[in-house]
C-alpha cells in the first residue's frame, strides 16, 4: 500500500510538473535607467470603450520612486497606463480624462516581488477599473468619465516623464485588447490556452532575440521599437534575454506551486 501510494505522488507530480513549464522563449529586460520602447500613436490604441491590457513582468528590484511604468500612453490626463502606484511596490492601472484632470486609477491589495514572474492585467468595464494578478483581481476603482484619447505614444518599461520612471526587470508577452475580457478569458489569455482571443487591437510576444523592432502578432502592424529606434536620443535599448517565465501548457486550472523556482507568486 505505502509503495502504491509512493507511485501515485509521482506520477502526480510528473504530470504536474509537465503541466506547468519555463516559457521557451526570449523577452525584454530594462536597466531601469536608459532603456527605452515605444510603439506610434494610433487611433485604436486609445479605445473609445471598454479594453484590457495585460503583460508578464519580473521586477529585479521593488520600486522606489515615483511611478514605475510598464505600459504608458498618458500624458496630461490623456490615455491610459499600467505601473506601480506613487512610491509603492503596487500594481496599479489608471484611466485618465482631461476635461476633469481626473486619474481614475485602480491599485492592487497584493505586491509585486522581486525576481519573481507575475501576469498583470489592467481592465476598464461599465464604469469600472480594475487591476489583476495573475488572473485574480486584486483592486478595483470608478471609472464614471470616460478615457480622453492621447495623442503621445505608446511606451513599454518607459515613459515620457524621464529615468525615474522607468522600468528595472523584465517584460514579456504584451496584449491590447478593444473590449472587457471576462475573468476566464484573461487566465486563459495569461496561460495561451486554446483558440486566441478576439478583439486584439496589438500583441508582442517578443520572441524575436535581436534587432531593435519587435513585431505586431495581432495583424494590426504596431511595431514596438527598442532605443533610438523609436525616434528618441540618448536611450539605449533593453536587452533580448531568454524568457522563463511560466505557462500551463494545458489551459485547465492552477494551484499552489509556490515553492517552484521562477514560478509566480500564488494569490
Amino acid at each position: 500500500m505505502r509503495t502504491s501510494l509512493r507511485r501515485m505522488t509521482l506520477i502526480l507530480l510528473t504530470a504536474l510538473q509537465a503541466a506547468v513549464v519555463l516559457a521557451q522563449g526570449q523577452a525584454l529586460r530594462y536597466d531601469g535607467v536608459a532603456d527605452f520602447a515605444a510603439v506610434a500613436d494610433a487611433p485604436d490604441l486609445d479605445p473609445p470603450g471598454d479594453f484590457t491590457v495585460m503583460v508578464w513582468v519580473k521586477p529585479d528590484l521593488l520600486p522606489t520612486t515615483y511611478y514605475n511604468f510598464i505600459l504608458a500612453k498618458n500624458m496630461n490626463y490623456t490615455g491610459w497606463a499600467l505601473s506601480t502606484a506613487t512610491y509603492s511596490h503596487l500594481p496599479a492601472f489608471a484611466t485618465f480624462n482631461d476635461d476633469q484632470d481626473v486619474a481614475q486609477v485602480a491599485t492592487s491589495v497584493w505586491p509585486i516581488e522581486p525576481g519573481r514572474w507575475v501576469h498583470l492585467a489592467g481592465r476598464l468595464s461599465g464604469g469600472l477599473v480594475t487591476v489583476w494578478m495573475n488572473g485574480v483581481m486584486t483592486g478595483s476603482n470608478l471609472a464614471q468619465l470616460p478615457t480622453t484619447p492621447s495623442s503621445t505614444e505608446l511606451f513599454v518599461g518607459s515613459s515620457l516623464f524621464g529615468g525615474a520612471t522607468y522600468w528595472k526587470g523584465s517584460i514579456d508577452q504584451i496584449r491590447i485588447y478593444d473590449r472587457a475580457l471576462s475573468a476566464v478569458e484573461i487566465r486563459a489569455a495569461m496561460w495561451d490556452a486554446g483558440t486566441p482571443i478576439d478583439s486584439r487591437i496589438a500583441e508582442w510576444w517578443l520572441d524575436e532575440g535581436s534587432g531593435t523592432t519587435s513585431t505586431d502578432n495581432s495583424g494590426n502592424s504596431h511595431t514596438l521599437f527598442l532605443g533610438t529606434a523609436s525616434g528618441y536620443g540618448g536611450v539605449t535599448s533593453p536587452d533580448w534575454v531568454a524568457s522563463d517565465r511560466p505557462f500551463y501548457n494545458d489551459g485547465g486550472e492552477w494551484g499552489d506551486l509556490s515553492g517552484w523556482t521562477a514560478v509566480w507568486p500564488v494569490l
